[in-house]
Formats: structure tokens, C-alpha cells, sequence
């Protein structure tokens, strides 16, 4: 690019050195534009991106500050009760204790929640596969609906080999069986 009769090189720029002055003059202007243009969009993102983790940054510092806050005020709260009780430091470290034990009785019922529920979540699963299955083989899947009642509970393969008449849920005479494809 020529601007009032001079040359224009990436050096000429001083935020990014150039490589070799070889390089630039061998590059035509438009591939010269396009480099320049290439580097100023990743500039912009790469700016943006720095300009996001700083925003998150300091909101983040923030939220330290007020707990921050938040923690000093109950600091000075307890040493003034402490100092009206007389008993000072031991009523702080009393109060550390009873702080570290709650801590442990958190962490401990937290614990024990989140295995509760992957229990609960694979008991879950465990009775959609069973519910999902023949009654009569627990094998296949069930398949075929009994009608009148209307309950999915046999595979094709036990309604074949065993001539079923009766509903084996709830013993109903069967008029009609039906066929179901389930994805």
C-alpha cells in the first residue's frame, strides 16, 4: 500500500516487528492487505477474549471483596461478643471449632447426597430396563400389548412358544394382541 509516495511496511507500525524487509517486499499489496487484515480480526478477538476474562475477573474480585466484607464483619462481631463475655480467645477458638465441625458436617452430608443420588439414578434406570423387558422370559423386550387391558408385557418370541391366552399382569382374557416397534 502506498501512502503519499512511500512504501508501507508492517515494520513501520511498531506494535509488531517485522520478520524481514525481504518478506514484505516480495508480498503484493493485496496480499499485504489480507495479512493485515487477518491480524487485525485476530487482534480483536484475541482482545475481546482478554476483555471478557478481565471483566469476569473483576467480578470475581468483587464477590472476594464482599465475602471479604462479609467475613470481617463477622470477625469483629465475634471479638466484640467474646470481649463482652470476657473469655476472648477462647470464645473464638471455640467458635473456629464449632465452624470446622459444621464445615465437616456439610461436606459429609454433601457427600452422602450425591451418592444418594447416583443410587437413585441407577435404581431408576435399573427399573425402566426391568419394566421394559418380557415378564415371561426377562429377557427380550417386551413387545407385543394385550388387549383389552392394554398392559406391553410379552416379546413375540414367549407369545409364539407359549401360546399365552391370559394377560400375565393382571390375568385378563386376551381378544387381540398387538404388534409395537419401539426405536
Amino acid at each position: 500500500m502506498r501512502q503519499q509516495g512511500r512504501s508501507y511496511d508492517r515494520s513501520d507500525r511498531g506494535d509488531q516487528p517485522c520478520a524481514s524487509s525481504s518478506t514484505t517486499s516480495t508480498m503484493a499489496p493485496s496480499e499485504d492487505n489480507e495479512y493485515l487484515k487477518k491480524n487485525n480480526e485476530y487482534l480483536r478477538s484475541v482482545k475481546h477474549k482478554l476483555e471478557e476474562r478481565m471483566h469476569d475477573l473483576e467480578n470475581r474480585v468483587r464477590g472476594l471483596e464482599q465475602r471479604k466484607q462479609q467475613y470481617k464483619m463477622l470477625y469483629s462481631q465475634a471479638q466484640r461478643t467474646a470481649q463482652y463475655r470476657g473469655t476472648g480467645e477462647q470464645e473464638i477458638g471455640s467458635l473456629h471449632e464449632q465452624l470446622d465441625a459444621v464445615v465437616l458436617l456439610k461436606d459429609a452430608l454433601n457427600t452422602e447426597n450425591m451418592e444418594l443420588q447416583r443410587r437413585l439414578e441407577a435404581a431408576t434406570r435399573n427399573t425402566e430396563t426391568k419394566q421394559a423387558a418380557c415378564v415371561i422370559c426377562m429377557d427380550n423386550l417386551a413387545n407385543l400389548v394385550c388387549l383389552p387391558c392394554k398392559h406391553l408385557a410379552l416379546c413375540a418370541y414367549c407369545d409364539d412358544q407359549q401360546n399365552v391366552t391370559d394377560c400375565p399382569i393382571c390375568r385378563c382374557v386376551l381378544k387381540e394382541k398387538m404388534q409395537i416397534y419401539t426405536p
